[in-house]
């Protein structure tokens, strides 16, 4: 959080609480839970450096689709990270079985 603090010196911790919140909302939350599906294969820190990849470009993609289709840009943040997480728990549960 200090180095959020250092970079962003002119706003208030508040603001860099929800920096913070939305990068982990919107990155690293979905990498992770798509990345735990190679748990056997991959460490921690390789899967969150491959999850924020992954979870960028799928988000990237999902989000150039879904605007075609009409759907608000504004909307995106609500409605693809909780779409990846679910779609990787359902997968990580039917690879289980």
């Amino acid at each position: 959080m200090l180095s959020f603090k250092i970079v962003f010196y002119k706003e208030s911790l508040i603001v860099i609480i929800r920096i913070i919140f939305s990068l982990y909302w919107m990155f690293i939350l979905p990498g992770l839970s798509l990345m735990y599906i190679f748990n056997d294969k991959l460490n921690f820190f390789e899967r969150l450096v491959v999850g924020i990849a992954v979870s960028s470009a799928i988000l990237g993609i999902l989000s150039y689709y879904l605007a075609l289709f009409g759907f608000h840009v504004n909307n995106h943040v609500y409605f693809i990270p909780p779409l990846i997480v679910l779609i990787s728990i359902i997968v990580y549960f039917y690879k289980k079985k």
